[in-house]
């Protein structure tokens, strides 16, 4: 299983992880953070507040969350970059940048590097297996 979260989706993901007991294939996550955002408007606050975290025990997370990505754009008008390299920190994963990628979301139709990304993962396990090399 593939997991892929956006803005407040990782943190969500990281709570359902630290809760139950499963081992991912891989984990993206999109401009995400842990914690209130500087520039967040109360109405907004108030909705997130429930799920913010920096509690997680990061060595729990790394045994469950298999390869993890984080992406994050380099001009997020919501997610300044340290908050983003924060979790990215927090959850050991490779960082990818994107130039001018707003909040990688309302700015693209389509994100040709996640769809890249996840090919990648998609039946990496069979590349890896030593009864499938020696065939």
């Amino acid at each position: 299983m593939i997991w892929i979260g956006h803005s407040l989706g990782p943190v969500f993901m990281l709570h359902l992880l630290k809760k139950y007991n499963f081992r991912l294939k891989a984990t993206i996550f999109l401009s995400p953070f842990l914690e209130r955002l500087p520039e967040a408007a109360w109405q907004i606050d108030v909705g997130n507040s429930t799920f913010y975290s920096t509690d997680f025990v990061r060595e729990q997370l790394q045994r469950k969350l298999g390869f993890t990505y984080v992406l994050y754009s380099t001009n997020d008008p919501y997610v300044p970059t340290p908050y983003a390299l924060r979790f990215a920190q927090l959850v050991d994963a490779t960082v990818i940048p994107v130039k001018d990628g707003h909040h990688l979301g309302g700015k693209f139709n389509k994100l040709p590097l996640l769809e890249e990304l996840t090919k990648t993962l998609i039946g990496y396990e069979k590349s890896t297996n030593p009864e499938f090399l020696t065939k």
